[in-house]
């Protein structure tokens, strides 16, 4: 379930802010998130369970950082969307992969991740407290057919959504919400992913720029999926 752990990687946002912040809009902010499981019988994705990671932006900057699986695997990755360029890290028990982005792989980095890819989203008129803030429903319907349901929030505008697209189509907002059905083939259950937090402050720039450590190996989107089997 390796698309469900990546697939986590892409929505939500904040906890509670003044009445007067709250009616201005958000572009650049850090969001925690919690992934929860219900009734989930794969053993793979049950894994998922407690998960937790963060999601960073600043103009068209993003960098998100987790740890899933109890640990088992951790994720760093950065995109920049000006020049279309980025870098993942992997940390998967002894195997360490290093995964830079180029303006060849960087819309690709999303699209292969997410189950999602291809996405349209279908807003209702719903909504739901997040976080301290209103989000509206919606529900996303893949190119495979697999439906899921988002809660989107118009306040949180980011600008950098080459990440968010493929999962969720062009919504206006951000995704604080998002909770996946896996079907019966999977021994059904549910996948939450919520914010816990959001940290509105100034990011610094330096923290976008990434750099591949020692002892990570250089790799590619494509020989990473042959590893996994995809």
């Amino acid at each position: 379930m390796q698309k469900t752990i990546l697939l986590a990687f892409f929505a939500l946002i904040f906890g509670a802010m003044q009445s007067q912040a709250q009616a201005q809009k958000i572009s650049e902010c850090k969001v925690k998130y919690t992934i929860t499981t219900k009734d989930v019988k794969d053993a793979q994705t049950a894994m998922l369970e407690g998960s937790r990671f963060s999601a960073s932006f600043k103009e068209l900057n993003t960098r998100i950082q987790g740890d899933f699986m109890g640990g088992l695997m951790g994720v760093d990755m950065v995109m920049n969307e000006t020049n279309k360029s980025g870098l993942v890290l992997l940390d998967m028990l002894a195997s360490k992969k290093a995964i830079p982005l180029t303006a060849s792989n960087y819309k690709d980095i999303a699209g292969k991740a997410g189950s999602a890819q291809g996405a349209t989203t279908t807003m209702t008129k719903e909504t739901k407290k997040i976080a301290g803030y209103t989000c509206k429903k919606g529900y996303i319907k893949a190119a495979d057919g697999t439906r899921s349901t988002v809660y989107i929030c118009e306040q949180i505008q980011v600008k950098n959504m080459t990440a968010m697209t493929p999962l969720f189509g062009n919504v206006k907002g951000f995704p604080l919400g998002l909770e996946y059905t896996l079907p019966k083939s999977q021994g059904g259950g549910k996948v939450e992913i919520y914010a816990t937090s959001v940290i509105v402050d100034k990011i610094d720039d330096q923290f976008f720029k990434l750099d591949i450590p020692a002892g990570y190996e250089v790799t590619t989107i494509e020989e990473l999926q042959k590893m996994g089997g995809k």
